[in-house]
């Protein structure tokens, strides 16, 4: 589930699955899944950065007359400090 998922983990712990995947989780929800469901939150940006690229194609097929083109600039506006490095993907390509 991309973007902040949690109004459907309820559904995923009632339907027996084994993990659930999504973002932006909240402290407190990984307390709520423990011992209950597996939880990976691999990061909002991080779900989100392939939607351009398979909505484009989508369009594309949909709209054969017109060039759909997916923007290939990220803007993720969050930045993480390893000791005294930066390490920041927030104006990066796409590769």
């Amino acid at each position: 589930m991309a973007g902040s998922g949690m109004s459907l983990f309820p559904a995923a712990v009632n339907s027996g699955a084994d993990v659930f995947i999504t973002a932006d989780v909240k402290y407190h929800g990984f307390f709520a899944a423990a011992d209950v469901i597996g939880l990976i939150d691999p990061g909002h940006w991080e779900m989100e950065r392939f939607v351009p690229e398979a909505l484009a194609a989508l369009l594309s097929k949909a709209l054969p007359d017109i060039t759909v083109t997916a923007s290939r600039i990220t803007t993720n506006p969050a930045s993480w400090y390893h000791g005294v490095e930066r390490h920041s993907p927030a104006h990066s390509q796409v590769s």
